[in-house]
């Protein structure tokens, strides 16, 4: 039986495990804003260096877009920056106030059937986002995602990355996208120091049922109507993203 949902701000500890999808999307994006943290997550994507190349990467329009997840609650819009990458941004869904206790109360699956519904309703918020810029490489025929955190500043880095998430790309169909998180303590995928050393480990190991285990993470989502995105738009503008001179 599917545990309730619950809409706290989760530990590292819940990333491990497919199973354990309590907010995750908050948990994600909570962590997102701390490179620190991020580096104990090597188990779920995380690595120390790239994969691909983002100069010589071509955009999928296909997966350009608003995607809702079917496995967490929250967005994924891919905007193409450019002909080569996205700016990818995730954004948690909580509920109002005055809906709180009725979803969370719900089982996970229940609330995330509902979840367009309850949004068109005006029954959930923002509770953050995260923006990352992203780009598509192959290797031996399987699709995968880098994503480069943005907007973190830090007095030892300023503004240059110092981790990146890896994924699989799988397309069910048009509508449907699962990111697969790989198990990056498999040969110390999470502590490379070359984008040509992971992409080695990935080469040697991409038929091997370790690098994505039954306990990886699996994002899943189903494309947003554009008819909708207007309500896309009200709870990125909760969030404070707006024109500078709207």
């Amino acid at each position: 039986m599917n545990e309730p949902l619950g809409f706290t701000r989760s530990s590292v500890s819940i990333l491990g495990k497919a199973s354990s999808r309590r907010s995750l999307i908050g948990g994600l994006l909570t962590l997102a804003m701390f490179p620190a943290l991020l580096a104990v997550m090597g188990c779920i994507g995380i690595t120390s260096a790239p994969i691909g190349n983002p100069e010589r990467s071509t955009v999928d329009t296909k997966l350009s877009g608003v995607w809702i997840g079917k496995t967490v609650p929250g967005f994924l819009i891919f905007e193409p920056f450019d002909r080569r990458t996205w700016l990818a941004t995730i954004i948690g869904l909580e509920p109002n106030q005055e809906n709180k206790e009725r979803l969370e109360a719900l089982e996970e699956q229940a609330f995330l059937d509902v979840m367009g519904k309850e949004l068109k309703a005006g029954n959930l918020t923002g509770e953050a986002a995260s923006v990352h810029k992203a780009w598509l490489t192959t290797i031996k025929d399987v699709q995968f995602m880098t994503w480069e955190a943005k907007f973190l500043v830090d007095e030892d880095h300023g503004h240059t990355p110092t981790f990146w998430m890896i994924m699989r790309v799988r397309r069910e169909s048009q509508d449907e996208l699962s990111l697969d998180f790989p198990n990056t303590e498999l040969d110390d995928l999470a502590k490379v120091d070359s984008r040509y050393e992971a992409e080695r480990i990935l080469r040697k190991n991409i038929k091997n049922p370790e690098l994505f285990e039954k306990e990886s993470v699996t994002w899943s989502f189903e494309r947003w109507p554009r008819r909708d995105y207007s309500l896309v738009s009200t709870i990125l503008r909760s969030l404070g993203i707006k024109p500078m001179f709207d």
